[in-house]
């Protein structure tokens, strides 16, 4: 059975045997955006079981954004700019923004990949940094969890 994979900017189509697959769990469709900052915005003013971000970020210092590295498609070029906008408005400058590229145990992203990662104007406008495997430090623990339901 041939696959499609999610997987980087143009996905990974993979041969799997037969006997080894019980079935493919993808996602259900949804209509296209027609103006998808918009709807970024809306959902970061207006977001479900949670107060908006730029209300959770006043008073705040510095924050930090975490996005996956290129191996998955997430449109961060849409999203950042209006977190961004909506940290700048909380009283957030830019430069007490870093964009954290959670790299996992791959190598990090240099050069043109962060700026197809993240686009040129972010890139232009915060701290970028690579998450790297091997500099892990404990930094405590938490209990009980917190367990947050939509």
């Amino acid at each position: 059975m041939r696959v499609h994979l999610w997987y980087g900017k143009d996905g990974l189509d993979v041969e799997l045997p037969d006997a080894n697959v019980r079935g493919v769990l993808t996602h259900r469709p949804a209509p296209r955006l027609e103006d998808p900052v918009s709807a970024i915005e809306r959902a970061l003013r207006e977001p479900i079981g949670t107060a908006p971000l730029e209300q959770l970020a006043r008073g705040r210092k510095d924050a930090c954004i975490v996005i996956c590295d290129l191996t998955r498609p997430v449109p961060n070029r849409l999203t950042l700019p209006p977190m961004l906008n909506a940290l700048n408005r909380a009283g957030i400058s830019d430069e007490a923004v870093t964009v954290l590229i959670a790299t996992g145990t791959h190598r990090p992203n240099v050069g043109h990949e962060v700026r197809e990662l993240v686009g040129e104007e972010v890139e232009s406008r915060v701290r970028i940094e690579n998450q790297i495997a091997d500099a892990v430090e404990r930094a405590g623990t938490f209990y009980p969890p917190e367990v947050i339901k939509a």
